[in-house]
């Protein structure tokens, strides 16, 4: 969380005095923070993806990884599995609830395809593209 605070762009305006204040309640915010990761890592279903985040006029990604109880966010100028190892280790023994995004398949758990996708094939699939999703198939049962 506290390198989160050194990507931040800080209006001019923002006086030294009160950034000092926000990197050190950052600082203070840590533990909390690992809890949460914690808390994620014991979830028994957890959500997770990934959407385009501006960093300085740069893409970065914004990670998001939630149960029904807790929520965890990490911003990273990396989209791939390396993120997801980092926050979830190797091995996660819940259910990954995810869209197929390939940086998913590199950890050891159970996936659930969200349903969103999953509709969002079936349609693929109706309009006469089959090969796409039977691509697309094979990747997540894979």
């Amino acid at each position: 969380m506290v390198d989160a605070c050194k990507h931040a762009v800080v209006p001019m305006r923002l006086a030294i005095h009160k950034l000092s204040f926000l990197i050190r309640i950052a600082g203070l915010m840590k533990p909390v923070y690992q809890e949460i990761l914690k808390d994620i890592k014991a979830g028994v279903t957890l959500h997770a993806d990934e959407t385009g985040w501006r960093v300085r006029g740069k893409n970065w990604w914004l990670w998001v990884f939630g149960t029904p109880d807790t929520t965890y966010f990490t911003v990273d100028k990396s989209r791939g599995s390396a993120v997801v190892r980092r926050v979830l280790g190797e091995i996660f023994f819940g259910v990954l609830v995810v869209d197929g995004w390939s940086a998913y398949l590199s950890l050891i758990c159970e996936q659930q395809s969200c349903m969103a996708h999953v509709l969002r094939w079936k349609c693929i699939f109706r309009r006469g593209r089959p090969m796409q999703f039977c691509f697309r198939f094979l990747l997540l049962v894979n």
